[in-house]
């Protein structure tokens, strides 16, 4: 008896070439016989909790008593092999996604993509099955980087046997499956220029950075940008020194000091992380791009280098980063959102994607900072270095490489807390990890203190926020920062260079400058400081809006026209019942009564029209239109009194 399973597409079952479409309808027994068949031999307790996570360990193992049964009337009894509490399927099973994994072991990569014929398990799902749909994603995981290698292999073994056209074919397959992957995207705009489809080649660009764009506000790699520029200028095939056709334009493989690779950390991170791209390599760490599909956000990931994970003081600095930067939560320090370890020990950080670059590479790009713009990032970054020294953590590393400015906002954050200190507060139990005297930071932008063999303190940081503002206004700084306060001492001052920096900014990066750490300001008296309008200007409210039809009953309760209208129709009506009373007898003559009643009815006009212009709270002014419909109002009651006071 021989026993097919096809998980690719649709799942179908057949024993013996007959399709079991009743076994179907048996959610749990297909689920039981798919975990049986791809990760066996597997003990019951292992079923249990990823079958039956809501009942008890009795009822669990009673209900996988009866799948078991179940299936064994539906399939026979010679498919189920039991030693002990393992239990695992004979040979007679064979299921397509264990025969792609077969394929892809021997390197029979068209073998492959032929038994890929769709997404593993596509609508299969169980009630209340969290642990078996946690399950079925690590699979679904495991073939789509499956599928993803088959067809890269598959394009570069077509194009060295320059078989373009089926080098094409796989490559749209590829980029079908992955259209947000550069390497996939890189190749297929590459390949149509050597076919001398040079319009296609474009249209394909265009498409890719559009979305990009939309789907991940990026821009596309660097490589791939200039790839497309020599497509431009009819030029294809690779420059001097490129690369070799088909290797993915920033995937490099291990170097020899080591360096992660977007594969090996997808294959680490998955399925709670989906690697987008490599955004760069520091001394100390490398730096990616991720997407968090649970949350739908993107996230940067940093990683310790490989050979730096073995080095103890290093892996303390990376953890301690980790540590420093979660215990400070503001809107110009990059949010740390987890860390954790790779297999090997290497720890990683997960925080927040700041889409931009850094200040040094803005300042560079605009070809300098306008004063203002200073003056607004480095009051923001010192609004987070206050955070952080309020919870007693020292950066020692602020410099514009640590500084990253969002592209469509233009607001600063601080990152990068790799060499942070945690001052004495009782707090600090861990070991110290520099000894005394060592520099730490770039010495570039290290207080003359620090140079001296003290430790770094706040005010260190804020001799580094001086050099930095230094740097961003006057673009230069000097390989040694004593040679720049000496350049300040002998009077050299910002505003001797440029024009459009005002005395008081001036003065503040003096102080910030000053040799005497006592003598320099907090963070926080140099974010308020810069924040401040010399000559602020105070703005008066504007006149009031003439409400539409839609807001007319809103305005009307705000200028709380009804309490006063209806406190005067009450006071009208006691008015009327009285001058009633007295033209009865008559003690008043009868022509009084309209002189009355005119004088009210123009009195609720006007009542209306002042509740109008000063019925909202505070103090108002008079306007002239109230004057006008005041004075009016008066000229006519005048006129219509003298009318009916002749006929008395």
């Amino acid at each position: 008896m021989a026993i097919r399973i096809r998980t690719l597409g649709t799942l179908q079952i057949y024993r013996d070439g007959e399709e079991l479409s009743e076994l179907l309808s048996q959610k749990l027994r297909c689920a039981l016989l798919l975990c049986l068949s791809l990760d066996g031999p597997v003990t019951r307790d292992e079923l249990l909790p990823l079958l039956w996570p809501d009942r008890s360990a009795d009822r669990a193992r009673h209900s996988l008593s009866q799948a078991l049964y179940g299936l064994r009337q539906d399939l026979g009894s010679d498919w189920l092999q039991t030693r002990g509490d393992h239990l695992s399927v004979s040979g007679d099973v064979v299921v397509d996604v264990l025969a792609v994994r077969n394929a892809m072991e021997r390197g029979a990569f068209d073998e492959a993509l032929r038994q890929y014929e769709g997404p593993f398990l596509a609508g299969v799902h169980l009630v209340g099955g969290n642990e078996f749909e946690t399950w079925t994603d690590r699979w679904r995981d495991r073939l789509r980087r499956w599928h993803r290698q088959a067809l890269s292999e598959a394009v570069r073994s077509h194009r060295a046997a320059r078989r373009l056209e089926e080098a094409l074919l796989m490559a749209r397959q590829w980029v079908e499956q992955e259209p947000l992957d550069d390497e996939a995207q890189h190749i297929l705009i590459e390949l149509l220029g050597e076919a001398g489809r040079r319009s296609e080649a474009l249209r394909q660009y265009e498409h890719y950075a559009d979305l990009l764009a939309s789907e991940l506000d990026v821009e596309p790699l660097e490589q791939t940008r200039a790839l497309v520029a020599r497509i431009r200028e009819g030029v294809t095939g690779q420059p001097p020194g490129d690369e070799a056709p088909g290797t993915p334009p920033t995937r490099p493989a291990g170097s020899p000091a080591g360096q992660w690779t977007e594969k090996q950390l997808a294959q680490e991170l998955a399925p709670q992380l989906e690697i987008v791209r490599l955004l760069g390599r520091g001394a100390m760490a490398s730096v990616f791009l991720a997407r968090e599909p649970a949350l739908g956000r993107l996230v940067a990931v940093k990683v310790l280098r490989p050979e730096l994970s073995e080095d103890t003081t290093s892996r303390l600095r990376f953890e301690r980063e980790a540590r420093s930067a979660a215990r400070i939560s503001h809107p110009n320090v990059v949010t740390i959102y987890y860390a954790g370890a790779l297999s090997s020990g290497a720890p990683y950080i997960v925080m927040e994607y700041i889409h931009g670059r850094t200040l040094s590479e803005h300042a560079a790009a605009t070809g300098g900072l306008e004063a203002s713009e200073v003056r607004r990032i480095v009051a923001e970054v010192a609004s987070g270095l206050a955070a952080a020294h309020e919870k007693h953590v020292v950066h020692r590393d602020v410099r514009p490489a640590n500084v990253l400015i969002e592209e469509r906002s233009g607001k600063a954050f601080l990152t990068d807390f790799g060499v942070a200190a945690i001052l004495t507060t009782g707090e600090d139990t861990g070991p110290r990890l520099t000894k005394s005297g060592e520099i730490v930071g770039n010495p570039m932008y290290v207080s003359p203190e620090q140079f001296a063999g003290a430790r770094g303190t706040e005010q260190a940081d804020i001799y580094s926020l001086g050099m930095l503002s230094y740097e961003i206004l006057v673009g230069e700084g000097g390989s040694n920062p004593l040679a720049v306060a000496q350049l300040r001492g002998a009077n050299q001052r910002i505003t001797d260079v440029r024009g459009d920096v005002d005395e008081a900014t001036d003065a503040l990066v003096e102080r910030c400058l000053s040799g005497r750490p006592e003598l320099r300001p907090t963070a926080q008296d140099v974010a308020n400081e810069l924040r401040s309008d010399p000559t602020p200007r105070v703005v008066p409210p504007p006149p009031p809006v003439p409400a539409t039809y839609g807001g007319l009953l809103g305005a009307l309760l705000e200028r709380r026209i009804f309490q006063a209208v209806g406190a005067y129709v009450a006071a009208s009506w006691l008015t009327i019942e009285a001058t009633d009373l007295l033209t009865e007898p008559p003690i008043l003559e009868v022509p009084w009564f309209p002189l009355v009643l005119v004088t009210l009815s123009l009195g609720l006009v006007g009542v209306a029209v002042v509740a109008w212009f000063h019925g909202q709270k505070g103090p108002q002014s008079v306007p002239r239109r109230e004057v006008w419909i005041l004075g009016s109002l008066t000229v006519v009651w005048l006129i219509t009194s003298l009318v009916l006071l002749a006929r008395i």
